[in-house]
């Protein structure tokens, strides 16, 4: 028998059909190419970049962390950078050598400032008098990141100590046409450098006029005890910080508005006071022992219709600890 030799040397598959060839690999068009360079492009990436830390330096200076003072339109600069590095013709390995090498630039002139500097510290007598014929004061402190102390003395107005290695204290004082005295102490200038600094306010208000006082400051710590101080009205407009508030019972109604970040708030109240208490608050921990809740952000003390004074206290905190006990 005449076997009939296979074609082209097949072998012959027992059962089995032959695997079939790899799909062709897809074509890039010009236009693809194009537009994947777009998404990689240096200059947007850069752009993003600067974008977030500018974002973060924002969010620091509003929260109070850092005092960062700086002006937006400070970095129009940088606009010709980002249009310097899209022009570039593709995204070679020199291009991305170009970029890292500015950034590393920007990083090294952004932190040029931040080096451990031995500063001057400025010390700064505060000893103010009152004008003839007041009958109230009305005090405004505004400073950025440090402590500040404060408690009743024996000034005519107000006396104290300032100290600061890198702001200056200016003060200015005047009487309105209700015969009040209106006082603004304000700090001016920059924190630089790492490690520890010093911004230190420590003053003592007179006991014999009745004093509305504002404070703003960024993170802050603050010990204010105002026991013997004739206080109408306080308002409180800070960052991060830690307060510790003692408040006296010489007015018949008087008003405390604080408005914080993250913060540690601990209030002591004579129980002479009857008080009313609105809190908005983030995440927080709160003890308001001898206080009934009235509504959903509202209480009120105990003893509050049989006090014959009272006390306004409104508190906006973000993530917070809030204590208010009795004295």
């Amino acid at each position: 028998m005449t076997e009939t030799p296979l074609q082209n040397h097949e072998t012959p598959t027992l059962g089995k059909e032959a695997p079939p060839p790899p799909p062709p690999k897809p074509e890039v068009k010009p236009e693809q190419r194009e537009s994947r360079l777009h998404r990689h492009n240096p200059g947007r990436i850069l752009f993003g970049i600067t974008l977030v830390i500018v974002g973060f330096l924002y969010l620091a200076e509003t929260t109070g962390w850092v005092d960062v003072h700086f002006n937006l339109w400070e970095l129009w600069p940088l606009a010709i950078v980002f249009l310097g590095i899209s022009l570039i013709t593709k995204s070679s390995w020199g291009t991305w050598v170009m970029v890292i090498v500015i950034i590393l630039v920007a990083a090294g002139v952004g932190t040029s400032s931040l080096w451990i500097n031995e500063r001057e510290v400025e010390l700064k007598d505060i000893d103010l008098a009152r004008a003839t014929d007041v009958v109230a004061a009305d005090l405004t402190i505004d400073m950025g990141a440090g402590s500040l102390d404060m408690q009743a003395g024996d000034a005519e107005l107000a006396q104290g100590t300032f100290k600061s290695d890198f702001t200056s204290l200016s003060q200015v004082s005047d009487v309105n046409a209700d015969s009040v005295q209106t006082v603004e102490w304000k700090t001016q200038g920059n924190w630089s450098g790492l490690g520890s600094h010093i911004n230190q306010l420590d003053l003592s208000l007179t006991r014999e006029l009745p004093i509305d006082l504002l404070i703003k400051s960024g993170a802050m710590s603050m010990d204010l005890d105002f026991t013997e101080v004739m206080l109408r009205k306080l308002t409180i407009a800070t960052g991060a910080s830690s307060l510790n508030l003692t408040l006296g019972d010489l007015l018949d109604e008087s008003e405390v508005a604080i408005d914080a970040g993250a913060s540690s708030v601990d209030i002591s109240v004579p129980s002479t006071l009857g008080v009313d208490v609105n809190v908005d608050a983030g995440l927080s921990s709160k003890n308001l022992d001898g206080f009934s809740k009235t509504g959903e952000k509202t209480y009120r003390s105990d003893n509050y219709d049989t006090a014959e004074k009272h006390l306004s206290l409104t508190l906006d905190l973000g993530v917070s600890s809030l204590n208010i006990h009795w004295d």
